[in-house]
């Protein structure tokens, strides 16, 4: 399992990208790499936006690769609502992250605890092809 803190704030979203991308470069193809990195943004971005995941806090990001890939954000976890995906509709702007979490994953969830509160996903991701 590979773990690692990160502060949290505006670019927050974009150091997990980097650092999953550099974890994950080589293991996985390209299209599930990319579904990786987009669901893995929208669980940061909730944190940041929704779960006191501000530059003053940190935020720990999860990885696990085994038969089945599991991602998992820990935020502060300071608001009282859990995460969940909302209706569609067209007239409200944002508020598409979990759903497109939900569209390209296998599973996701939510978990409180003493240290905050753990959103997940895993999928079964293609592998990159090995070399012969």
């Amino acid at each position: 399992m590979f773990e690692d803190r990160l502060k949290g704030g505006a670019d927050a979203a974009a150091r997990a990208r980097s650092l999953l991308g550099n974890r994950l470069d080589g293991e996985l193809d390209a299209s599930s790499l990319h579904e990786v990195l987009l669901a893995t943004t929208e669980l940061v971005t909730n944190a940041v936006r929704h779960g006191g995941g501000d530059a003053a806090s940190e935020l720990t990001l999860q990885m696990e690769l085994g038969e089945k890939l599991r991602i998992a954000v820990v935020d502060p976890g300071r608001s009282r609502e859990s995460p969940q995906v909302r209706p569609l509709d067209p007239r409200t702007p944002g508020g598409l992250g979990l759903y497109i979490v939900e569209q390209i994953t296998e599973s996701w969830g939510v978990e409180r605890g003493e240290h905050g509160t753990t959103v997940w996903f895993e999928m079964i991701p293609a592998r990159a092809p090995r070399p012969a």
